[in-house]
């Protein structure tokens, strides 16, 4: 028999695959806005390299503001963002876990274990909204505020898309470049 759902069949493949897909994004949105850093330093030849070419390193987001104070100001606005994705990942990468899954509230009238696992298997997926909540604790429901995964990753779309049109409008104005759409 299995406990209140948390390891059986159904729920434990569903579980698996919102987790990797969540974790593959963290890592993802991380390496997106490395990439960014890395085309900014060359774009500005700012001469960082490997580690210190990172947004959340003060003396490379100083670097960037010297350079050019509009885009400098336009990233540190989006600090708090940059500075959560980097506290994910680096949850992820160094306490290799990350809680994701319905929220540990059963209602206290349903007691038949049949019952709790179709509850489970039914609700949205979570995430704390600190990633350095800990597991045993949420599970124990001593623990935490969350998310919806499905709310936190639109969020962070929205955020990267900004900043992709943020540096594209800044390297434009650098290079005197026009769109396709204004060469029309």
């Amino acid at each position: 028999m299995c406990f209140v759902g948390w390891r059986c069949g159904k729920y434990v493949e569903k579980r698996f695959h919102i987790q990797y897909f969540t974790y593959t994004f963290v890592f993802m949105e991380k390496a997106f806005l490395d990439s960014v850093a890395v085309f900014i330093n060359e774009i500005y030849q700012l001469g960082f390299n490997g580690g210190q070419i990172d947004f959340k390193k003060d003396k490379f987001v100083g670097a960037i503001r010297d350079k050019d104070s509009e885009l400098g100001k336009a990233i540190s606005i989006k600090r708090n963002w940059l500075d959560y994705v980097i506290k994910y990942r680096d949850n992820l990468i160094h306490r290799h876990n990350l809680y994701i899954g319905p929220l540990p509230t059963i209602p206290d009238n349903m007691t038949d274990p049949v019952e709790q696992r179709i509850y489970i298997s039914q609700e949205h997926f979570y995430m704390p909204i600190n990633p350095e909540d800990i597991n045993d604790k949420i599970l124990d429901r001593r623990e935490g505020e969350f998310i919806k995964v499905t709310y936190l990753i639109e969020d962070w779309l929205k955020e990267s898309n900004d900043i992709f049109d943020i540096c594209l409008r800044f390297f434009a104005q650098k290079f005197n470049l026009q769109s396709t759409i204004d060469a029309n």
